[in-house]
């Protein structure tokens, strides 16, 4: 059923469009569709440019969905660990890197960054190419530098965050690497991006529409912008990054203390200091578990996640149990979740 608190975000969506003028006056080169559109333009631009049978490092903790895409242009995948404080295991890296051909992608799960001096150090020692994939933020900080600036190429996914249709931003820092070619095209949202802008209200039984159509988007050439409205959004409106962060570490404190003595288990190293959280991240103890706190959430109407799809070579068996079972409880700014909770 839909309701006023369903087509709010879309009354919401016209009202900002109309605070500017100028509009067809935008462009954006940088901002593609999805953060899956960014790594697809920029591991084509590494082929195109160093020619070289490159080998790309990914962590353990990762969702499937980037695998076809990696796949598709070609690049062989290794894997290195991650630990239960969100870390890259830096020795399982150096042990899997080759000189020269390798691409290390490192992830600031959930806004929290990695440690990147210890991943410039493995940089300088084996001249591999690094991506800072910030799908998870896009406001933060590492020892005073600026998430997006910390590897050769940065991309980010805007709508988990600000009340987008759809976007990522790619920022390359790494010169050699070259500019990304104006983008003057434009386009209309699709179907799945107006359903994941309505995701919060569990409007849809079911996501395997959704999950379908994400799969085939993985088959297609993935170069396309960020549809119209969200780049105009984005380019127009001037978001309050500061209360966007207290609002989000108020609900990221609130779930950490609501949460407690119910037979999960936290992430007890993680610390909100430069931090914008993208959810408040635990673990159930079995998959059973999973589906109790999703029917949880649906009766509460608070969308609970669980994450990732793990890639098909990973044996989750061997995970840690803090890993294996991961579920995600939303902080998003535009709500206060104690008023939402009903039982």
């Amino acid at each position: 059923m839909i309701n006023n608190r369903t087509i709010q975000p879309i009354f919401e969506f016209s009202n900002i469009i109309r605070m500017k003028r100028n509009m067809n006056d935008i462009q954006s080169p940088y901002l593609f569709q999805s953060g899956r559109h960014s790594l697809f333009f920029i591991l084509s631009r590494i082929k195109n440019i160093y020619k070289k049978n490159h080998i790309i490092m990914l962590p353990y903790l990762i969702c499937n969905e980037i695998i076809p895409i990696i796949e598709y242009l070609d690049i062989k995948i290794k894997y290195y660990k991650v630990f239960d404080n969100l870390q890259p295991d830096y020795e399982s890296i150096r042990a899997n890197l080759d000189q020269d051909n390798s691409i290390l992608l490192v992830v600031n799960y959930f806004g929290f960054p990695s440690n990147w001096d210890e991943i410039n150090s493995i940089k300088e020692e084996f001249h591999c190419l690094v991506i800072e994939d910030n799908a998870h933020a896009i406001y933060g900080e590492y020892n005073n530098k600026t998430l997006g600036t910390l590897g050769d190429v940065s991309f980010n996914s805007i709508r988990k965050i600000l009340p987008l249709l759809g976007g990522s931003q790619l920022i390359i820092n790494n010169y050699s690497l070259g500019d990304i070619p104006n983008e003057s095209r434009t386009r209309l949202p699709n179907l799945g991006e107006l359903a994941y802008s309505l995701r919060q209200f569990n409007i849809f039984k079911s996501k395997d529409k959704e999950k379908k159509a994400s799969n085939m988007e993985n088959t297609k050439f993935m170069c396309q912008p960020a549809d119209v409205v969200s780049r105009r959004i984005f380019n127009n409106v001037e978001f309050n990054e500061k209360n966007i962060i207290k609002k989000r570490r108020d609900n990221y404190v609130f779930w950490n203390e609501y949460l407690k003595n119910k037979n999960l288990l936290f992430f007890e190293d993680l610390k909100l200091n430069h931090v914008c959280p993208y959810v408040f991240p635990c673990s159930v103890k079995s998959k059973k578990d999973i589906g109790k706190w999703v029917e949880w959430g649906r009766r509460n109407k608070i969308n609970i996640i669980p994450w990732p799809k793990f890639p098909k070579p990973i044996d989750q068996d061997k995970l840690s149990p803090v890993l294996k079972n991961l579920i995600f409880f939303p902080v998003n700014h535009q709500h206060t979740f104690s008023n939402l909770i009903k039982e």
